[in-house]
């Protein structure tokens, strides 16, 4: 339910279906160039991702909610686990 309330809320309105699109695909590729880096633990690979998709989607000119973008990255990596199955 919060994310929907953020969704909806005007200062995030803007955000439209190709923007969420858009934030998955800058996660997935983020997730999986920081997989192969083993001297990092899962989460400090998350936070990692997290702050590259962060300033990658703003240097865009797209802001999104901090939830979006952990959601995003989240799914990026049980994607990578899937694919690495």
């Amino acid at each position: 339910m919060f994310i929907i309330k953020l969704f909806w809320n005007r200062e995030y309105r803007g955000l439209r279906l190709e923007h969420l699109q858009m934030l998955q695909l800058i996660s997935q590729q983020v997730v999986f160039s920081l997989e192969d880096m083993l001297d990092l633990t899962e989460e400090e690979k998350k936070k990692l991702a997290f702050t590259n998709v962060r300033e990658l989607f703003s240097e865009l000119g797209h802001e999104a909610p901090d939830e979006f973008i952990e959601i995003s990255v989240e799914a990026g990596v049980r994607l990578a686990r899937s694919l690495k199955n």
